[in-house]
């Protein structure tokens, strides 16, 4: 299926936004030290602004406004699980990985 575009600026916008992010998103396959669940957090973010957007554009800006009755709970529902979506997409992007502490074992007492 297929989103009918009202003109070629709406494809500009969309590559401007994932222009910036595909470096930290596939850095991962270049060898970069950013894991991939680092990687996962940052397309969750970016997925959730795309979302959030094309519901808006779409379903108030080109969409009728005769349903708002309806829209504006489900807009915000929509918005709210999308803003969940962002904060854990953007707590798994900037959280640090931290290597494994090196633990030393205690000195065995002798039985006497």
């Amino acid at each position: 299926m297929t989103v009918a575009l009202s003109n070629m600026g709406d494809i500009r916008n969309l590559r401007k936004l994932f222009k910036a992010h595909t470096a930290m998103i596939f850095a991962v396959q270049a060898g970069d030290q950013l894991g991939a669940s680092r990687a996962l957090g940052a397309l969750l973010c970016v997925a959730c602004v795309v979302i959030a957007v094309a519901h808006l554009y779409y379903g108030y800006y080109k969409g009728p406004r005769l349903h708002l009755a309806f829209a504006l709970p489900v807009t915000a529902g929509l918005l709210v699980v999308v803003g969940l979506g962002f904060w854990l997409g953007w707590i798994m992007a900037t959280t640090k990985e931290v290597s494994p502490a090196a633990t030393t074992a205690p000195p065995e007492e002798e039985e006497k």
